[in-house]
């Protein structure tokens, strides 16, 4: 197996490659008049046709921001059915995610003040029919509500979500205010099957420096609380899990990352977490010091045992860059790590190599896949060389991993597309205006990495529609909900796997 994940420089994203097919999307550009409305959640698809939850935010004067919320059923081609509206008892500071089948719909309700106000949640049916609602007191007159967020655990089975209040001491302090976190976890029944209020201090900090990114659901039902913090010279990444309502959180991982020019904080880290089908915590860093030092880390550990510990580091350095050309030159060089994601137990990082400020030009696409132990298994690169006179870095490219494939949108240019350039290396195209001759590819990537199929299915010179890949939606395996812009103007469509 080392020999294999050691084979010098297989570069190219290849093994035998189709003509790609030309199949242009299917768009619903938003009326003249009404593109303030968004397009915030996908239902699924039913007899009614493919449902959408759309917002309509409005602002009287003197009085709070509020939504409109309607229910549109289009056919295939994106043609309009039906309509419904939403119970006016929605709340007025919206938040919308889906969740299977359901619609979270959840913020700050129904106030006289900004800063005041209960939390709501409540979950729709395809029909726009509430189906469960849950509401939660803020603490008292000295709490400031202050947001929320949701998260979906790594098994798509629970809907968390996180209600937060900035509490006002009674007498002032060098201390940062408290922050009181009210979180409920839903299972696929909407049932709730773990709720707490707590402080961040329900984490050990050393430092006071503690800052939460982020909440999962394990595998044997404990939230997961994960972030970092910095003490001791040095970047932590850290996890704790909470049984429940009165257990106390348990230290799980507190991984210190290396630092290589000096005792110095890291200027940029990209830090994701998943939790695999077997309850292991799998955590991905990539971090970029002083003087553009860079390198990866990998860590791996189980939370049913709290053993198992696997981890990895790669120094991104001249010998990392001569085993891997393509994908090591781009890591050092303007980087940009586009998606991690966990796919068939272990991750699959995506990247591109970025140049340029207000204009940019955007460098092979690169694939590298760890396995279970963060061993890295295979790099791969598809080879493009384009110009865009307006830097547009969050339209640029969209992995999702489907089954034992890999499913990636990107944007190149039919005569890349159509070349050898994936086979015999580099080739440099230009094009002289934002997105004038560039296409929306879609390629289909095997388990070695080797490209199983392209398509080309959007053509801006055709239709001048501009899709924006960093809000691709996957609703499953096979399907994918697209959204973009037409001069200005909000559009979305529909794309299924053959």
């Amino acid at each position: 197996m080392k020999n294999k994940i050691l084979f010098p420089l297989i570069i190219l994203l290849f093994s035998g490659i189709f003509s790609p097919i030309s199949a242009q999307l299917r768009w619903n550009v938003t009326e003249e008049g009404m593109n303030d409305s968004q397009v915030r959640a996908y239902l699924g698809e039913s007899d009614q046709g493919y449902g959408f939850v759309f917002s309509f935010p409005t602002r009287k004067w003197f009085s709070e921001l509020r939504h409109g919320i309607a229910i549109r059923y289009f056919d295939e081609d994106m043609n309009l059915l039906t309509q419904e509206g939403l119970s006016e008892n929605t709340p007025p500071y919206l938040n919308i995610r889906d969740f299977n089948e359901y619609i979270a719909v959840f913020g700050k309700g129904e106030t006289d003040h900004e800063e005041k106000g209960d939390a709501v949640i409540l979950f729709l049916d395809e029909q726009g029919q509430e189906v469960e609602r849950k509401t939660w007191s803020l603490s008292g007159s000295r709490h400031i509500w202050i947001g929320s967020r949701a998260y979906i655990s790594s098994d798509s089975a629970h809907f968390i979500v996180c209600f937060r209040e900035q509490c006002i001491p009674d007498q002032p302090s060098l201390e940062p205010d408290p922050i009181v976190n009210h979180v409920a976890v839903f299972d696929r029944d909407l049932k709730v099957v773990w709720e707490r209020s707590y402080d961040n201090k329900i984490c050990y900090s050393r430092k006071q420096s503690l800052a939460i990114d982020g909440l999962n659901f394990t595998r044997n039902n404990q939230l997961l609380i994960y972030g970092t913090e910095y003490y001791d010279n040095h970047l932590h990444i850290f996890a704790f899990t909470v049984k429940d309502a009165k257990s106390e959180a348990v230290n799980v991982l507190d991984e210190t990352l290396p630092s290589l020019v000096g005792e110095t904080l890291a200027l940029q880290l990209n830090f994701r977490q998943f939790i695999s089908p077997s309850n292991d915590l799998i955590v991905f860093a990539y971090i970029t010091e002083e003087l553009m030092t860079r390198s990866m880390f990998f860590v791996r550990q189980n939370l049913t045992t709290k053993s198992g510990r696997r981890a990895a580091y790669y120094l991104i350095d001249d010998s990392f860059e001569e085993t891997y050309p393509f994908f090591g030159k781009g890591l050092r060089q303007f980087p940009l790590i586009r998606d991690v994601s966990l796919w068939n137990d272990g991750l699959i990082v995506s990247g591109e190599r970025i140049i340029g400020g207000t204009s940019c030009t955007v460098r092979n696409i690169s694939l590298l896949k760890f396995s279970s132990d963060g061993v890295i298994e295979w790099v791969k690169s598809i080879n493009k060389n384009i110009y865009f006179p307006e830097y547009k870095s969050d339209y640029l490219l969209k992995v999702f991993p489907s089954g034992e494939e890999l499913v990636l949108f990107y944007y190149d240019t039919p005569e890349n597309v159509n070349s050898d350039v994936l086979v015999s290396g580099n080739k440099s195209i230009q094009v002289t205006k934002l997105f004038n001759g560039t296409c929306l590819t879609v390629a289909r990537i095997n388990s070695e990495g080797l490209i199983e199929s392209t398509k080309i299915i959007n053509r801006y010179i055709e239709n001048q529609i501009i899709p924006d890949n960093s809000s691709i939606h996957q609703v499953d395996e096979k399907r994918f909900i697209l959204y973009g812009t037409k001069n200005g103007n909000n559009a979305f469509s529909t794309y299924t796997l053959d």
